[in-house]
This record gives C-alpha cells, structure tokens and sequence, in this order.
C-alpha cells in the first residue's frame, strides 16, 4: 500500500499541474466577445449581374448579434452583355450593353455561429436582411423604340429588395478586421429598367470593419 501511494502522489501533482496550466477557453472566448464593439466598415461585391462597393455601420445589439446598416453603390452590367473581337478594326467591342446604377440600402441582422467550437479570431456568421432600392437607366443598347414607345420602361425607379448570407469575419477582436461573404439578393422593379425587370443575384465579396 505505502508503495501503491508512492507511485500515485507524483501522478497527482503532475495532472493536477497540467490541469491549472491549461488555458481557460470559456473565459478566454468571454473576453474576445466583450472586445468586439459596434463597428463601421466597407465592403466590396463581386455580383453575378455587376459590381458593388459600398459602407456599413454594425451596431451590436447583443452578444454575437449585429444590426447592419449598408448603402451601396451598384453597377449593373446589361442583360446578355458580351465581348467580341472586331476583325475589321482590331478593337473589342461591347454587345448589349446598358449603365445601370442602383443605390440599395439594407438593414441586416447578422448572427455570429458556431462560437463553442471555433475561436474568437475565426467569427462565421448567417445574416439576412431587407431594405429599399433606388435606380437609373443612363445609356445601353437597349432599342430606342423599345425605350421611347414602351409604357412600362421607366428609367428612374424605386423598389424593394431582400437579401441573404453567410460569411465569416477574422482577426484580433476589438481590433481592425476583415472577412468574407456570400449572398443571394432578390432585387426586382414594377417596371423595365433597361431589357428587364428582375436583377435577383448571387454575391461573393471582401469587407473590412474598423
């Protein structure tokens, strides 16, 4: 017996040193949430019907939970639009081209995931959202028949849109940081904005929070 307490006494100690040495994750996760405050940033969209750059402001509303506010400024490439090669002049040349810009602006809820496994450094998030559209129709290729004698072709409208997401955000919380997103956007107007009125899109995209 008095040999049996020999042996387990050094075993003891040592557990019990590894288990004061170890950090402690639920307090270390604790303090990175706290140092995440509400944030400004920009973003920029790579989108399957154009280009999107534009600004944000995140207010955290809780724990892991953000309200986003974002204006964006959308070019819109024209529907069917392609490049081709002029034999004749050596130039490449625009087909079906139309400049369309939209100014969405969206509030969001954006949802942190995944925190019990993944560290604060590493912040996946699902957000979605809806807000308002505003939109020209400045130049393209569009008939100019089609343009002047069409009753439903407005060239400035106004409409609704709703949209889509996940993403994840890195870096040292409390201190500038940066991630990725993808979303799926509904965007559709009343009437013709160019060749059509549906623009829904997929969107992959970098922000920056500071």
């Amino acid at each position: 017996m008095k040999y049996l307490v020999q042996l387990l006494i050094p075993i003891l100690v040592t557990t019990s040193a590894i288990a004061q040495s170890e950090p402690d994750y639920e307090s270390v996760y604790r303090s990175g949430e706290e140092k995440i405050k509400s944030q400004w940033g920009m973003n920029v969209q790579i989108s399957s019907v154009g280009f999107v750059i534009g600004g944000m402001y995140n207010y955290k509303v809780a724990p892991k939970t953000f309200l986003t506010s974002s204006l964006d400024m959308f070019w819109v490439r024209g529907k069917d639009e392609q490049q081709t090669y002029d034999y004749y002049t050596g130039q490449i040349i625009t087909i079906n081209s139309e400049t369309i810009l939209m100014l969405p602006l969206q509030v969001l809820v954006k949802r942190r995931i995944l925190t019990d496994v993944l560290s604060s450094s590493m912040r996946p998030f699902i957000s979605g959202g809806a807000g308002a559209v505003a939109a020209w129709y400045l130049d393209g290729d569009a008939p100019k028949s089609f343009l002047r004698d069409s009753i439903d072709h407005k060239a400035s409208q106004l409409t609704w849109t709703a949209t889509v997401g996940f993403g994840a955000d890195f870096g040292k919380p409390g201190s500038t940081g940066y991630g990725v997103d993808f979303r799926y956007q509904v965007l559709g107007f009343p009437h013709y904005l160019g060749l059509r009125k549906r623009f829904d899109n997929f969107q992959i995209g970098f922000h920056m929070n500071f």
